[in-house]
């Protein structure tokens, strides 16, 4: 790409990226991925076996813990997205699991306990640099369009 140009990954590209590279951060904890674009926002939906996750960063869970969140569930997860300068931040608006709403300290503790070792540098309703020389992200219902500095 060119300086000041402007690409869009369309929401199957952006899904078979995610479905080919969940396996390799999380063999056999997640299945069924599919993220979804409206203007500004989207959605994710997947099946997460969370003591599978767990695993996959290293960790045993509790006995306890592990016996009350074994087995796959459904989590669903909106957020929209606003960036512009280089930067970029994602707001949570909301995440279910098995139709429950969670936010919170309970939702902070899923994300330190299974988003954070896997992805130590994620941010989540916190801004992040965007790198590579990329201006903005946008979401449209079209997909996800990154456009490069001038």
């Amino acid at each position: 790409m060119r300086r000041g140009e402007t690409v869009t990954f369309t929401t199957g590209e952006v899904n078979a990226f995610l479905q080919s590279r969940i396996p390799v951060y999380a063999p056999g904890a997640v299945r069924d991925s599919r993220v979804r674009f409206a203007p500004s926002a989207g959605s994710a939906s997947a099946l997460v076996d969370f003591v599978k996750l767990q695993r996959a960063t290293g960790s045993e869970p509790n006995w306890m813990i592990a016996k009350l969140i074994e087995g796959e569930r459904p989590v669903e997860v909106s957020a929209h997205l606003k960036s512009s300068g280089g930067w970029a931040t994602i707001y949570l608006d909301r995440v279910a699991i098995s139709g429950v709403a969670v936010s919170g300290s309970p939702l902070d503790m899923l994300i330190s306990t299974f988003v954070k070792p896997l992805f130590p540098d994620a941010k989540v309703n916190e801004p992040f640099e965007l790198g590579y020389g990329i201006e903005r992200l946008e979401i449209t219902p079209e997909g996800l369009r990154v456009r490069l500095r001038r």
